[in-house]
């Protein structure tokens, strides 16, 4: 087995044990079942903290959020008892959640939270490590929950634009 795939496998083991799911045949890759790890039973209908994740893991110093991806999350979780889609990615040493803002708000209503806001046009948008760390570190100086918001603007697919929340996964599990 290659690394890539070593590395990969033990992240969506770790990830369905942290999210109390399971992890998916094939890695999603069934058409019955999509995405890396699950949350909640498929028969009992929609539950607020039911997950749909997408894995994803880099060990360069930035990753390349591409906003197909969360499109494609988004559209199959809606279409498995309307999960909450969720991208967990591994930025090296740094592990990330990102969720739609609705969902953040929803989630951490009652939470204090600094944003940090950027904005694209493109179709991707590249997280970098460094600008994450400072802006996390800077929040918790405040005793805030950091949150990263990002606004993918222009159509691409279905949606004209997406405002995606990027947080720590520890603060994700905060709440």
């Amino acid at each position: 087995m290659s690394y890539k795939k070593k590395k990969s496998k033990a992240q969506e083991v770790r990830t369905a044990k942290e999210f109390r799911g399971k992890t998916t045949p094939a890695s999603g890759a069934m058409w019955t079942q999509k995405a890396d790890v699950r949350t909640g039973d498929r028969g009992t209908g929609f539950n607020e903290n039911d997950y749909l994740i997408e894995n994803k893991f880099t060990d360069a110093d930035t990753y390349k959020l591409e906003r197909r991806v969360w499109e494609k999350i988004a559209h199959e979780a809606l279409r498995d008892n309307m999960r909450i889609p969720l991208i967990q990615v591994d930025l090296q040493d740094l592990n990330l959640v990102i969720m739609d803002y609705n969902t953040f708000l929803a989630l951490f209503e009652e939470f204090p939270y600094k944003l940090y806001s950027s904005m694209t046009n493109n179709k991707s948008y590249l997280l970098d490590k460094l600008i994450l760390k400072e802006f996390i570190d800077l929040a918790r100086d405040e005793q805030l929950i950091p949150a990263f918001d990002l606004l993918f603007t222009g159509k691409v697919g279905e949606y004209k634009q997406l405002r995606l929340i990027i947080m720590t996964k520890d603060d994700f599990f905060l709440r």
